[in-house]
């Protein structure tokens, strides 16, 4: 579900009346998307990374274990004529700030605490565009019978 969540939170993202990415989608492997992809418009994919967690502190009554999913957003951004990359970094840096401004400390619902970023990666710059991994974890409280 929290995957769900953030999608919809990316596809909301709007710039000049119109949405930001022209599709939002999610992905398990982010390097399919790199190897694969000639980039022919912006778009966003929301990637599971890792589920971390500390070991339940309880020894009687309810098992407890706080939970903490980790999840990255691959920024595919489009670069006409740039070789070099130059004109791509500000439109990318804008997806970002984009972005980290709609996830950063939302709270996705009452089970989850505010996001948070991690890291932000370069994977790629080719075939016309850019692939930048942004990194980020959240964390809820799994509660359930011992």
């Amino acid at each position: 579900m929290l995957l769900e969540q953030i999608e919809q939170r990316l596809e909301a993202i709007q710039f000049e009346g119109k949405a930001l990415f022209s599709g939002v989608d999610q992905v398990i492997d982010p390097q399919t998307i790199v190897d694969a992809n000639t980039v022919k418009k912006d778009a966003a994919f929301v990637v599971p990374v890792s589920d971390g967690a500390d070991p339940n502190e309880r020894t009687t009554g309810r098992f407890s274990q706080l939970m903490r999913p980790r999840f990255g957003i691959l920024i595919v951004c489009r670069a006409v004529n740039d070789r070099m990359g130059k004109g791509v970094t500000k439109r990318l840096e804008f997806m970002k700030q984009q972005i980290r401004g709609a996830l950063m400390g939302w709270t996705p619902d009452a089970n989850y605490e505010p996001i948070m970023l991690v890291e932000g990666n370069l994977l790629e710059f080719k075939r016309g565009g850019v692939f930048w991994m942004e990194e980020y974890v959240t964390e809820t409280l799994y509660e359930g019978q011992s």
